[in-house]
């Protein structure tokens, strides 16, 4: 009996101390490691969407809700959205926004937006059926239900009753305001 117990005594000592030691051992490499990365490119969040539209007037201010700004050197292009496009639409046409920039490694066909006044606005709804009247669409539009989001329930099951136009609706501002079309000059004769 004696040596029962003292065998059990010796297992809950050893368990008990290994328990311990793999605590500490965890706590020492969670303060020990650091992710540095020299390659690390710091994209934009939900923080970078402003709230309110006054400040860009006119009907940005009347009928919409949040804006993002891709900065350039001369200026910015926005991002106008109505209160049922979510954040993360948002981020996602900023996204390929910068895609296709940088895509074009060009740093006049932003500044040539900007200077144009490019305007991505994200009414409600889709094209034909949305409430907004028209003079309020005073840039390219792409329709919240027109944009499926990597990671969304839409995107995840397929659902193609709708439209995915994010590719195409951003590619027609970067084209149109930027590139250059035979109407609007821009600074890619060559591309356009």
């Amino acid at each position: 009996m004696k040596k029962l117990f003292f065998i059990l005594m010796s297992l809950s000592i050893l368990v008990t101390g290994c328990q311990a030691t793999a605590q500490s051992t965890q706590t020492t490499i969670e303060t020990e490691v650091k992710a540095d990365n020299a390659n690390y490119i710091q994209y934009i969040s939900v923080e970078d969407i402003k709230r309110e539209t006054s400040v860009l007037g006119g009907v940005y201010k009347k009928y919409y809700t949040k804006y993002v700004s891709y900065k350039t050197s001369v200026g910015d292009i926005n991002i106008v959205a109505q209160d049922e496009v979510s954040d993360e639409q948002m981020l996602y046409a900023y996204s390929l926004l910068s895609f296709y920039l940088a895509s074009l490694d060009n740093v006049k066909v932003a500044e040539q937006l900007a200077k144009n006044q490019a305007v991505l606005v994200m009414p409600n709804g889709a094209d034909g059926a949305s409430k907004i009247p028209d003079k309020a669409l005073r840039g390219q539009p792409l329709y919240a239900s027109e944009v499926s989001n990597i990671g969304s329930v839409w995107y995840i099951n397929n659902d193609y009753e709708h439209r995915d136009a994010a590719y195409e609706e951003i590619f027609h501002m970067v084209h149109d305001y930027g590139i250059g079309t035979v109407n609007n000059a821009g600074v890619m004769v060559d591309l356009q």
